[in-house]
């Protein structure tokens, strides 16, 4: 989900500029680094990392949508654990690496801001109001044709306000509210000396990825730990600045972790479901549910610091990477949204049980299919009414400069 919709611009030229000024601040405030004598395009290393997550996040998503990994519980766990189902729970966890890692590269390039980034706010809202009332208006024409699909059912007053209620636009939801505090939380972060800052990572990584995993498991309920999803985003938005202002030491270190804790959540899963149907205890699919299954598990947070220390050194200069990662917000909202899911999962998209032949076949060539016509469609929007939205927008600032 590329929330940074500034990312969508080339940088501009700064070849001769040597002094830190702040490049492109009216849009532009991710700060790349410009290469001397490199072609005047930015570095393609994070926008590749985005491509590649959205990948991620739409398997994951599929998976959600079409039901294809039925829910385990204390009762049904030894009948559907299988190989296939356990590629299919790996692949579902790689949806929260995603989700962790786009909001660490916000947090890495919007650290230093300390004003309401008004331009992104208004960009990002137009683009998930633009989607929610083009799907909502598709899913009233598909009604009538596929009358054995059932879609959603919302309220009247809560179909007209998709970033107010909850209708599948979790992240642009409370992205949109971070970006309102951002100045505010900026601010705070950048107060704290880097020893300070270095414990407050700590403690949330303690407080809310071992401790609330370890009362999960134990079935201890508790407030206490309670992660609404505006924390969630909060949490790795806090350790991207970190990254940002730190610059960690033993990068090395950390890239290689990165790849062993990656492969860990792989290892794991296998290791514990089948832990739990030989020992016949479901507390061993619990433990690996705290390690891996959720956006503040231990496992996706420290394989996502690798994962970004690993791109973030990584030198690319491509314009078609640069074009496509520019719509992946868009790709998420469309593909994501609840009221064109119930058709384009369960009409479009029927996928067959698991332990069929050819299942992860179809699975991924339908997942190419939906970037890439998600991706299409986002790119006449851009052209087209993103165009006018953004005409419209720089007219008014540049009114109020004046």
């Amino acid at each position: 989900m590329n929330i940074d919709v500034e990312n969508q611009k080339l940088v501009k030229d700064a070849k001769n500029n040597n002094n830190n000024t702040e490049m492109n601040n009216s849009i532009n405030q991710n700060e790349e680094i410009i290469i001397n004598e490199k072609p005047k395009i930015r570095n393609s290393s994070f926008e590749l990392l985005r491509i590649i997550l959205m990948t991620f996040i739409i398997l994951s998503h599929i998976i959600y949508y079409t039901k294809s990994l039925p829910k385990l519980d204390r009762q049904n766990y030894k009948k559907i654990i299988n190989n296939n189902y356990i590629f299919l729970r790996i692949i579902s966890n790689n949806g929260k690496i995603g989700d962790i890692i786009f909001i660490m590269i916000s947090g890495y390039f919007s650290i230093k801001r300390l004003d309401f980034h008004y331009y992104k706010f208004i960009l990002i809202a137009s683009e998930t109001y633009i989607y929610h009332y083009l799907c909502l208006f598709i899913s009233n024409k598909l009604k009538s044709i596929y009358k054995d699909i059932i879609p959603l059912q919302q309220k009247n007053g809560s179909k007209y306000l998709p970033l107010m209620t909850s209708l599948g636009h979790w992240f642009t939801q409370n992205y949109l509210l971070l970006l309102i505090f951002m100045p505010f939380i900026n601010s705070g972060l950048l107060s704290l000396s880097h020893q300070k800052y270095k414990t407050l990572v700590i403690l949330i990584i303690i407080f809310y990825c071992i401790l609330k995993g370890i009362m999960n498991v134990l079935n201890v309920e508790t407030n206490t730990l309670s992660v609404t999803l505006f924390l969630k985003l909060l949490l790795p938005y806090i350790i991207g600045g970190y990254i940002r202002i730190v610059d960690l030491k033993y990068k090395l270190f950390w890239k290689i972790s990165g790849i062993i804790f990656f492969i860990l959540t792989f290892i794991f899963e296998f290791i514990f479901e089948k832990l739990a149907i030989y020992y016949d205890n479901y507390t061993w699919i619990s433990i690996q549910d705290q390690l891996s299954n959720n956006i503040y598990s231990l496992l996706p947070i420290l394989s996502s610091i690798g994962i970004f220390c690993l791109f973030k050194d990584i030198e690319i200069y491509n314009k078609k990477i640069n074009f496509i990662s520019a719509s992946v917000l868009g790709i998420y909202l469309i593909h994501a949204n609840k009221n064109i899911a119930p058709f384009l999962y369960n009409a479009w998209y029927k996928t067959n049980d698991y332990n069929e032949n050819n299942f992860f076949i179809y699975y991924f060539i339908k997942t190419i299919l939906i970037f890439i016509i998600s991706l299409i469609i986002d790119i006449i929007r851009r052209f087209t009414i993103g165009i006018i939205i953004e005409k419209v927008l720089n007219y008014f600032i540049k009114k109020l400069k004046k």
